[in-house]
């Protein structure tokens, strides 16, 4: 009968915190079913303790591959190898009051991995604020240099006067609480922004110096069936808030009849000639879809 031997290389520590090494054995097993069985109950049993002590130190019951569980226990052993570790346990039974002998390794070194974590998170939580208060105060200053040379008026959006760069518009935007805005240098789109009662989609016009000049608002679309109970009633709220915030009604009033609605114009219905700018009020249609819009632009 032949005689095999093999080498294993195995280190897990227990739950009781004891090492387990098997290593440079070299041994003659008998290739028979008694001894593969011995060696299969060996290594399973070895596994179930993995297995038991990565639920205990972590409560995580997913069934997690037995490479993964390697990895695991590699970095907690390579932690407790470690020359520090007599500091990091000290420093657990300081800070916990848990005596070192009534926790496991892993425990420990959850612990430590945790505490570092939560430094980590507070300086970089610490830098954050510091660069966001710095900004802030940036954005003050250019924004109060900006300001000084352009004058609002009654007409103006969220406050928003005509004259500004695009990144004092950005920063009023987001005092004003409004979502982010997205576009490019010529236009910045508003999804939702809030007039009196009702929200409306906004755009944000800029010149090719990127000095705002323009915004647009307009109300959701409907069906032609839906043209007289729903489009026009939110042109004449459009209008509306234009009258109420100037103080002022339209220079002209224009009849808009069904067939003078089409793609890509903007029919008027009323219109305002301010002495900087000019706003325009009336409906529009997308195909087969229409909706109310306001222009103004200043002038």
């Amino acid at each position: 009968m032949k005689a095999t031997s093999f080498m294993m290389n195995i280190r897990c520590l227990s739950s009781t915190g004891v090492f387990i090494i098997v290593t440079g054995l070299s041994s003659p097993f008998p290739l028979n079913g008694q001894s593969d069985s011995s060696k299969q109950r060996f290594f399973s049993d070895l596994e179930k303790t993995l297995r038991s002590d990565y639920l205990l130190c972590t409560g995580d019951s997913a069934d997690r591959s037995l490479d993964e569980l390697m990895r695991w226990r590699r970095e907690i052993d390579s932690v407790i190898a470690g020359d520090d570790y007599p500091v990091i346990v000290r420093t657990f039974t300081e800070e916990t009051g848990i005596p070192a002998a009534a926790a496991r390794p892993c425990e420990i070194v959850r612990w430590m991995q945790r505490t570092a974590r939560q430094i980590r998170e507070t300086a970089q939580f610490l830098s954050d604020e510091r660069d966001s208060a710095i900004e802030r105060h940036n954005d003050s200053l250019y924004l109060l240099h900006e300001l000084a040379g352009v004058k609002s008026a009654a007409y103006d959006l969220a406050t928003i006067p005509f004259g500004l760069s695009q990144r004092s518009v950005r920063i009023l935007m987001r005092r004003g609480n409004m979502a982010p805005p997205a576009g490019n240098e010529a236009v910045l789109i508003c999804d939702s922004l809030l007039l009196g009662i009702m929200a409306f989609k906004a755009a944000f016009h800029f010149s090719k110096e990127k000095h705002y000049w323009c915004y647009e608002l307009e109300s959701s679309s409907c069906s032609l069936d839906s043209l007289d109970t729903w489009a026009r009633p939110m042109m004449d709220y459009l209008a509306a808030e234009i009258e109420k915030r100037t103080s002022r009604p339209p220079d002209h009033i224009y009849r808009i009849g069904r067939f003078d609605i089409v793609p890509g114009r903007l029919s008027i219905c009323k219109l305002w000639n301010f002495q900087s700018a000019t706003a325009y009020v009336g409906l529009a249609r997308a195909k087969n879809r229409f909706y109310a819009k306001t222009i103004v632009q200043s002038k």
